[in-house]
């Protein structure tokens, strides 16, 4: 099996890399030649991958047309996980690199002769402000976006299911928030709970003032859950599913985040817990009664967003029965999570 992958340098793509390349014949990585002799370096152990110096960006994919030529008659899947990540960036770098990286790779896709299958990675923060059931089947609920990286993957996801390759089948994968693996290693500070993080120690110094509140309301609904999973678990889950799809349909979507996950109301209430701030959290659906107090304390009413809260999913078994045999489990990593973030970013 011949695999050719775009953000297999990334976050995640590390893993995925590492571990289907264990499993297949060959694995080729589209890489910015600015990162070419870094992807060499980092996977110079691994002798079926092959960086190739290319961008998502550019029409053509390839620096070199000849790459195209060749890897058009031999890869069997495509795996798309390259894109903007960046929950603050700008609408330009969002709309490049995640809209029309994807109608790119996309183009490409349909010029490969044996292509079976196309996988896309996509993120739960699709759901915008929808305030029902998400469903594996649904994509458009006239939600509403509170950052260009959100309205972009959900553009994103829109063009690739609707793009035109004839019978080659197309699987997406709507993560949860990455966390760091067994925390010990990068962690990434632009995405997930991270930013989050970041912004509770930043109100250390008017702990006094939140010990003299003893309430802060917050603008999210009580039975939200933030959809968190460890990266590692999230590559075993995707590299699985990818070697072995499910189901026959021509396009199918997977919710992939760990079984368990708390409520955001707990999560942020633990997190202000182990961060020594003395205050607790009350949800609440009228963000114009709280904007002052937070304002008054240095939150912006978008901090929230990062973690994409999401109601109860419908469908998706992906959660309860990962291929594999894999299972993510928030309570099993949950105070390791946090404490693992107050040591590598935060401590004195």
């Amino acid at each position: 099996m011949e695999i050719f992958i775009t953000g297999g340098t990334g976050y995640l793509g590390r893993y995925m890399v590492k571990e289907l390349s264990t499993q297949v014949d060959s694995v080729y990585l589209l890489v910015q030649r600015k990162y070419l002799k870094r992807a060499q370096k980092d996977f110079s152990s691994f002798k079926n991958v092959i960086p190739l110096a290319g961008d998502i960006k550019s029409p053509q994919i390839f620096d070199s047309p000849k790459d195209g030529e060749r890897l058009r008659d031999k890869i069997d899947l495509i795996v798309h996980g390259a894109g903007c990540s960046d929950h603050d960036a700008d609408y330009f770098t969002c709309f490049f690199k995640n809209v029309v990286g994807t109608q790119n790779v996309l183009q490409f896709a349909k010029t490969v002769s044996n292509l079976k299958l196309v996988h896309y990675v996509s993120t739960l923060a699709v759901n915008g402000d929808y305030k029902g059931k998400l469903a594996e089947e649904g994509l458009n609920h006239g939600q509403k976006f509170s950052n260009h990286f959100a309205k972009s993957k959900f553009d994103a996801e829109l063009i690739f299911r609707e793009f035109d390759l004839g019978s080659v089948k197309k699987r997406i994968y709507r993560l949860g928030a990455l966390v760091g693996d067994n925390f010990e290693g990068e962690l990434p500070r632009s995405r997930g709970p991270y930013p989050f993080f970041e912004r509770l120690i930043n109100l250390r110094p008017k702990r006094f003032l939140l010990e003299t509140l003893k309430y802060l309301p917050m603008p999210f609904e009580k039975k939200s859950i933030i959809p968190l999973i460890p990266v590692r678990d999230a590559s075993k889950i995707l590299s699985s599913y990818i070697l072995n799809p499910k189901g026959r349909e021509k396009i199918k979507c997977h919710h992939v985040y760990s079984d368990d996950c708390p409520t955001l109301g707990e999560f942020i209430q633990d997190a202000f817990e182990k961060f020594g701030l003395p205050v607790s959290i009350v949800p609440t659906s009228n963000p114009i009664a709280n904007n002052p107090i937070m304002e008054k304390i240095g939150l912006p009413k978008e901090f929230i967003s990062n973690l994409f809260p999401i109601k109860t999913i419908q469908g998706g078994d992906s959660k309860d029965s990962f291929p594999g045999g894999h299972k993510s489990v928030y309570n099993k990593y949950k105070f390791e999570l946090i404490d693992s973030v107050k040591k590598k970013f935060f401590s004195p």
